[in-house]
């Protein structure tokens, strides 16, 4: 490049005009040259997103692929959980003369498929009396005044939940305790004000018998 300034140099002193119009040629092909770069850089940035979004698709499919798989029998899961539901309440009732063998059957036949059901990432949650209600596995499906726990505790659970892996299928249901209600008082200015809560309140609890005639009254 060195060499040829020094000859475009030569040229411009020897020739004048030729030389002036070969540095006009280099000019313009510099420019071209510069701009073709810069296409260049814009095509590769160009490529390089392209190659970017396609690898995020893939692993966004492949993502969502696995967990369709992961999750596949969560529609059967919610089936199943309804049989063991029945199994629950049937180990429930109290027990009759004569139905042992047949409580031993429900119960092997649970635990044979809730075996089953953990072998494939299903978990079941147990609310227990009297701990404290969590709403992020538990649903309250009802309130009851009780004095048993504070209020806000579980006072009875009603059906276990499941998870699916890390995906709650089914939250446990449960009937949560509050403050006991108190017995309703008149407030002092309501008797005052009503006669008949004043005559009532100031009225004996037992009315003393009337006194019998004596026999000078006879």
């Amino acid at each position: 490049m060195d060499l040829l300034l020094v000859v475009l140099s030569v040229l411009t002193v020897v020739f004048g005009g030729a030389a002036a119009w070969v540095w006009k040629q280099l000019d313009a092909l510099k420019e071209r040259f510069a701009g073709s770069q810069s296409k260049a850089t814009e095509l590769q940035a160009a490529v390089d997103r392209s190659v970017k979004d396609r690898d995020e698709t893939v692993r966004r499919i492949k993502g969502q692929a696995e967990q369709s798989k992961r999750y596949a029998h969560e529609p059967l899961l919610k089936d199943i959980i309804e049989s063991l539901d029945n199994f629950d309440r049937a180990l429930a009732l109290p027990e009759q003369e004569g139905d042992a063998p047949l409580r031993e059957g429900i119960l092997m036949t649970r635990q044979q498929l809730l075996g089953a059901l953990e072998r494939h990432g299903v978990t079941r949650l147990d609310a227990e009396k009297g701990h404290d209600f969590d709403p992020e596995w538990q649903e309250a499906i009802a309130q009851q005044a009780s004095a048993e726990c504070p209020p806000g505790c579980i006072l009875a659970p009603w059906v276990a939940g499941y998870k699916l892996h890390d995906r709650l299928v089914r939250p446990a249901k449960v009937v949560i305790a509050t403050l006991p209600e108190e017995p309703a008082v008149p407030p002092q200015a309501e008797v005052d004000a009503d006669p008949a809560l004043l005559s009532t309140v100031d009225q004996p609890l037992v009315e003393a018998p009337a006194a019998e005639p004596s026999p000078a009254e006879e």
